[in-house]
């Protein structure tokens, strides 16, 4: 009897472990996955929304790029990243594990003959650590664009 109020008290504390991951968690449809060297090692240029944007990390392991970096702080991962931050932006951010950033960068619009922005979400994972434990980069997800 005891053994099987054991496992029912086991099953109901696993069961709301899975059912209290949060939607923050998941990668929205679009998400890319790459390991970014910084530049010191490599030095590896992501492009974005077919090209119209593109960041890196700088040897200084900030992230800059052709626009401009707002950061969110810790988030749980791209899904945290909801809305357009209305100020903070920067030409350069501070790489932080766990932490999301939103990016803004400026197109031209054939249409209206006159440029505006599209914006990406970056979210880090984690760091790429070489053999002397120095910093060589960062794993990011980041979706482009991203339309809240």
């Amino acid at each position: 009897m005891k053994a099987r109020i054991l496992f029912f008290a086991v099953m109901a504390v696993m069961v709301a472990g899975v059912s209290s991951c949060s939607k923050d968690e998941d990668d929205p449809e679009g998400t890319v996955m790459v390991s970014v060297r910084n530049g010191s090692n490599g030095n590896t240029n992501v492009s974005v929304d077919g090209g119209a944007g593109w960041f890196r990390i700088d040897s200084g392991n900030n992230f800059v790029g052709s626009g401009d970096f707002a950061t969110v702080g810790s988030v749980k991962g791209l899904g945290g990243l909801r809305s357009i931050p209305e100020s903070g932006w920067a030409d350069m951010a501070s790489v932080i594990e766990g932490h999301g950033y939103v990016y803004r960068y400026s197109v031209w619009n054939q249409q209206t003959q006159t440029s505006e922005f599209r914006y990406a979400r970056i979210y880090v994972v984690d760091y790429i650590i070489g053999t002397n434990n120095g910093v060589l980069g960062a794993r990011v997800k980041y979706q482009a664009p991203f339309m809240p």
